[in-house]
């Protein structure tokens, strides 16, 4: 704008003497230097703002970064959850089934302690048919020798023809 005004002034006043273009010319001059030196000031902001926007923008990053990261830890946990969920549940079957198991090992001690208890009646009454039976064959026996008569010669030689007719 000020560059407009310079022209439009020396468009009007062509017969100024050369002090007043002198004025003019400082002015547009120094108005330049100021905008210069205004964005001169501006340069270290707009450097300071293109440094601060990558600061932002490496922040970002990170934080898209860190949220992955975060995100990935999430699905691990989870994944990590589950299978102690699977295990928890296979464990509980592990610890019914030894359960089970111990109950029937307390049942099947019950039945070898009763078959023990079995067995050993069965050997006593065994033990006492086979005593009862050689008492009775030695009661037999003695019955049987007594009830013989006695003859104190031994029986001669015999003879086979005798023996069949």
């Amino acid at each position: 704008m000020q560059n407009s005004i310079l022209i439009e002034h020396g468009a009007r006043y062509q017969i100024c003497d050369r002090f007043w273009k002198r004025k003019l010319l400082f002015r547009w001059n120094s108005s330049t230097q100021k905008n210069q030196q205004m964005s001169n000031l501006n340069e270290p902001l707009l450097r300071r703002s293109n440094v601060d926007n990558a600061i932002v923008r490496d922040r970002n990053a990170q934080m898209n970064h860190l949220a992955k990261d975060i995100e990935d830890l999430k699905d691990t946990m989870n994944e990590i959850g589950n299978l102690i969920e699977e295990q928890g549940e296979d464990l509980n079957l592990m610890e019914d089934n030894a359960y089970t198991a111990e109950a029937d090992v307390e049942k099947g001690v019950d039945i070898l302690h009763t078959a023990l208890d079995h067995q050993n009646r069965f050997r006593k009454k065994v033990c006492f048919i086979i005593l009862v039976i050689i008492i009775l064959l030695a009661v037999l026996s003695v019955i049987i020798y007594f009830s013989l008569p006695k003859n104190k010669t031994p029986p001669g030689p015999v003879n086979a023809t005798e023996l069949f007719y």
